[in-house]
């Protein structure tokens, strides 16, 4: 999904457009880190504090 509206940035030229790339490309970027973020605490569940931080 973070892809196909990195592409949209480049394709389309009306605002509208512009502005659904970007809050895709932001829905999408919120996702990763999530599932990046629980799986760094499951791998090093006596490091949460650096994990977190």
């Amino acid at each position: 999904m973070m892809l196909v509206a990195m592409a949209g940035l480049f394709v389309f030229h009306d605002k509208p457009m512009l502005y659904a790339c970007i809050a895709l490309i932001g829905f999408g970027n919120s996702n990763v880190f999530s599932v990046i973020f629980s799986q760094a605490l499951l791998s090093m569940p006596g490091k949460k504090n650096e994990v977190s931080g």
